[in-house]
């Protein structure tokens, strides 16, 4: 295929063929206005041809001079089709504005998409061959797409943050500026590795990501390194993450699961930004999953089991989104102090004993505040205290929207500082409130059995309309699966919604 660039075309209609259209204005020549009397030889050499047709031809002036006249190549609108344009100026329409072979096309018709796009306009030169149109970028070609906005995002074609550590598919993403963490800062971690003579490198990792925290401790802490852990099983002494790090631990290409046989198995001191993405905090039965201290903490694709518990923090600010707390034996989630910790699309499920623990699934306090959105905390346990959620009498507000909270024994839910709203609760109702009651019968309807502490969502159930999605709502649910994201529509309360 190829562009066409040629600018008069002149099409002659035979005089005597019936039915034969007018093609010009009379009056118009190709070289201007004709004045009376005026010819050219081949309207002469044709009037005489109709001179000898006069008793069945039309014999009226107009009528004459129409049928004699060459077509004009004189137009005043574009034209499009066979034969409908000689270069792009001829292409009115904006949505295929390019002339190959005589027709209007789209970017995508042309020989050389991106580069017709980018000859055009540098800010647009992407082709999007779904829509034929010039755009900034494509989730394929993201040519524009850098710093703070290194992504493009598939509905808009703009750049944008990232949001995804897929989106960063060398580092890690930094969700709070929106780049990807540095590339001359990853360090990889390989359970599988040689350990004698890993350097950290992709060629060479190392074998123990306590490996990797101690060179982002013999360095500057704060430059935003990733450790990129490859998926295994990793059993070491506790990780202790450096004072004012700015780091990202993220599992490469599955889950990492790691154990600590010492102390708590991920500890964040102080003044630190840390990153998590795919990571199995497990086993440790005499410990915390993970602690944080006087820290900001942004988890994603995280799963704390068969801990003493899950998480405990102090003093910080953490973001759990898609992850799992379960069977922790002395509760799955508590905080502290200042800050705030936010669970979304997230399970905290079977965590807590008749035996041992003071709560079960979440407990706050000290002024912290509590936020749990599209989140499912069902059947935990504890010896005294509530077993779903716990405020102590200090703690500070709670917001509990759009998600399912059930024990299967009270006391389920004690905290004077929370609001409910658009959720399923065992506890707390009020007449008029836009909740809805439930029992542990409920969660045997509502959900499928257990795997892992995850409760799958069956299909039409009195959750499927009980929750109401507004804007800043995530817009999948822990499975990935699309949620409305229309502000105020209805949806499945909890972390999971039926697959499509």
């Amino acid at each position: 295929m190829t562009r066409t660039y040629w600018t008069v075309a002149i099409l002659a209609c035979a005089p005597l063929v019936a039915g034969c259209p007018p093609t010009y204005t009379p009056g118009e020549t190709e070289s201007g206005t004709e004045t009376e009397g005026e010819t050219n030889e081949t309207s002469t050499s044709t009037d005489t041809t109709l001179t000898t047709s006069t008793s069945t031809q039309p014999t009226s002036t107009t009528e004459a001079e129409t049928s004699t006249t060459t077509t004009s190549t004189s137009t005043s609108e574009p034209t499009t089709g066979t034969m409908g344009c000689a270069g792009d100026g001829d292409c009115g329409d904006a949505s295929k504005p390019f002339c190959v072979d005589e027709a209007c096309v789209g970017c995508d018709g042309t020989a050389e998409p991106d580069a017709t796009c980018a000859e055009v306009d540098a800010a647009t030169p992407v082709c999007d061959m779904d829509a034929g149109a010039c755009v900034v970028c494509t989730p394929d070609n993201k040519a524009l797409c850098s710093g703070t906005t290194p992504v493009c995002d598939a509905a808009t074609n703009e750049c944008a943050g990232c949001i995804e550590h897929a989106d960063c598919p060398d580092s890690a993403c930094n969700a709070e500026s929106g780049a990807c963490f540095a590339l001359e800062n990853v360090i990889h971690v390989d359970s599988a590795a040689q350990c004698d003579i890993g350097d950290g490198t992709k060629a060479q990792p190392f074998c123990q990501i306590t490996q990797a925290l101690d060179q982002v401790g013999m360095n500057d802490p704060s430059l935003g390194w990733t450790i990129k852990v490859k998926t295994g099983n990793y059993i070491q002494p506790a990780l202790v993450v450096p004072e004012a790090s700015n780091l990202a631990i993220v599992g490469d290409g599955g889950v990492a699961k790691i154990r600590s046989t010492t102390a708590a198995t991920l500890q964040i001191s102080p003044s630190s930004k840390v990153t998590l993405g795919k990571l199995n905090l497990a086993s440790n039965a005499d410990d915390s999953g993970m602690t944080c201290t006087g820290s900001q903490v942004l988890g994603s694709d995280l799963t704390f089991s068969l801990n003493r518990q899950g998480y405990v923090g102090t003093d910080c600010t953490a973001h759990f989104n898609r992850s799992v707390f379960y069977k922790n034996t002395s509760g799955g989630l508590s905080a502290f102090g200042a800050g705030a910790t936010a669970l979304v699309n997230s399970y905290v499920s079977n965590n807590g004993s008749n035996a041992e623990s003071n709560y079960g699934g979440v407990l706050t306090g000290q002024g912290h505040e509590l936020s749990l959105i599209y989140s499912t905390v069902v059947n935990n346990l504890s010896e005294v205290g509530a077993r779903s959620l716990l405020c102590m009498p200090d703690a500070g507000p709670a917001t509990i929207r759009n998600s399912v909270i059930i024990a299967f024994v009270a006391p389920s839910i004690d905290c004077a500082t929370a609001t409910f709203e658009n959720s399923a609760i065992d506890e707390g109702k009020q007449d008029g409130d836009t909740n809805l009651l439930a029992v542990m019968a409920d969660a045997m309807t509502w959900f499928e059995p257990q795997v892992g502490g995850v409760y799958k969502a069956k299909a039409d159930t009195p959750i499927a309309e009980l929750a109401v999605w507004k804007d800043g709502d995530p817009a999948t649910d822990f499975n990935g699966d699309a949620r409305p994201a229309t502000n105020e529509s209805t949806d499945y309360a909890g972390a999971d919604r039926p697959a499509p």
